[in-house]
């Protein structure tokens, strides 16, 4: 049997362009996730204890995924890219997106028309990099160009199933200098200081707001 068949007219006028949703996780905080079947991931995607998803929220209008065929001695395969900015320039955001660089991704995101897909799985994982531009004039954006990136077979599907997040009371810690954020730690992170000091000669506050 021919995989052919009709390709209906659109019946409803809206086919809006753009995300309008985008959340992260780092591949190695996923336990298990299904297969693709005929271009769809359904089942729930389970994470270690306390990881989850988190949302990253980028400059509105932005955000767009592109998937193209290339050829290669390899055979064809897929570009896929999902390009967005993120607002504003600061320490706590940079020190996240430096760390990413180093990482591998599952993002999910959802489209203008309400649909939900999955860019990236366990074997096929996304990668991130990242600039900053503040513009030259005030009425342009001050942000970090991002993208989640990948080359090889296709790993964009739609998604149906549940997803966890993060618990909403836990949240990350952020280290500061002299009133200057230097590092931002997540739950279950580790944090290594390093100093010609001793602990003892110091005397240190610890406050939590």
């Amino acid at each position: 049997m021919s995989y052919l068949s009709q390709i209906g007219r659109l019946s409803d006028a809206s086919n809006l362009g753009g995300l309008v949703e985008l959340q992260v996780a780092r591949v190695a905080d996923i336990i298990s996730m299904s297969n693709s079947i005929n271009g769809v991931v359904y089942g729930d995607i389970t994470f270690s204890e306390g990881r989850g998803f988190v949302t990253w929220y980028k400059t509105y209008q932005t955000g767009r995924i592109s998937s193209r065929d290339r050829s290669g001695r390899e055979g064809s395969y897929k570009s896929n890219r999902l390009p967005f900015v993120l607002p504003k320039d600061n320490p706590a955001i940079r020190h996240i997106l430096d760390a990413a660089l180093e990482d591998e991704f599952v993002v999910l995101f959802r489209d203008s028309n309400n649909s939900q897909k999955i860019f990236g799985t366990k074997k096929a994982p996304v990668r991130f990099n990242f600039s900053h531009d503040s513009g030259s004039r005030t009425s342009q954006r001050n942000g970090y160009d991002c993208e989640f990136y990948y080359d090889g077979p296709d790993n964009i599907f739609f998604y149906d199933g549940s997803i966890q997040s993060p618990p909403d009371d836990i949240q990350p810690v952020i280290i500061k200098w002299n009133g200057i954020s230097r590092l931002v730690a997540l739950p279950g992170q580790e944090v290594n200081i390093t100093s010609e000091f001793e602990i003892n000669d110091f005397e240190i506050d610890l406050n939590v707001s």
